[in-house]
């Protein structure tokens, strides 16, 4: 009996291609691509913004052309963003979703009804009643767990001037960034350079990362995931910025 593996991104283009590569490494793995199913979430702005028209949010704006620039550049993204995962030639099949806690996503998910999910730096808290319809529930983070739990590690492992870290899966529980460790896959920092180049490092690994990590669950019978060969270190959560 096949397994079916739901993966779950935010739309952006590059983790998207790299999500896509997976496909090379199945062999690995002994999993059919068509058993694999890609939930993509449509990111949207601010409600009360979305709503202006883009000739109001100028007017809006119009003392701030710092901030005319940012909305441009935003604009220009997200568009080329969507029309690049619209286009994408992904080898899986592709769903589209809003919020992962939707009725309407929900119901996507209980009609795939999949034996293993995998979050891949998600930007969403997932509700107890929509980690339910995933029989087995795992979470990508991009640093080592769980000294450098939060949303914005890169940054932290930045600033305290650490040099290495993992990407990490772990099994998903209602805490954040909770829950055995299954696979580590090691990476080196620059502190010369950007967050948004140090990130990159890290979503670069996702091919191998995925496929070492669908074999890893695959072996785990009894469900007892915690790999003993990590170091697990202090618990420490870190909170958003402050920039």
């Amino acid at each position: 009996m096949s397994t079916k593996i739901a993966l779950f991104i935010i739309d952006d283009s590059y983790i998207l291609s790299k999500v896509s590569e997976l496909a090379n490494h199945l062999d690995i793995v002994g999993i059919n691509k068509d058993d694999i199913k890609v939930f993509c979430k449509s990111k949207k702005l601010n409600k009360s913004v979305e709503q202006l028209s883009f000739i109001e949010k100028l007017k809006l704006k119009k003392n701030k052309p710092r901030e005319i620039y940012d909305s441009l550049i935003y604009r220009l993204k997200r568009i080329v963003s969507k029309k690049a995962i619209n286009n994408a030639p992904l080898g899986f099949e592709l769903e589209h979703i809003d919020s992962i806690n939707s009725d309407n996503s929900k119901e996507k998910i209980k009609d795939f009804e999949p034996d293993v999910g995998i979050f891949i730096y998600y930007d969403e808290i997932v509700k107890k009643e929509t980690l339910a319809l995933i029989n087995k529930p795992f979470n990508i983070h991009p640093a080592h767990l769980p000294d450098y739990r939060g949303c914005q590690p890169i940054y932290w492992l930045l600033k305290n001037k650490v040099h290495s870290s993992t990407v990490t899966l772990h099994v998903m529980t209602d805490g954040i960034d909770e829950g055995d460790i299954v696979y580590e896959y090691p990476y080196s920092l620059s502190l010369e350079k950007s967050i948004d180049e140090n990130v990159k490092v890290t979503v670069d690994c996702l091919p191998e990362f995925l496929a070492f990590s669908l074999r890893r669950i695959a072996r785990f019978k009894n469900d007892q995931f915690l790999n003993q060969d990590c170091y697990l270190g202090e618990s420490k959560y870190y909170g958003r910025p402050n920039h």
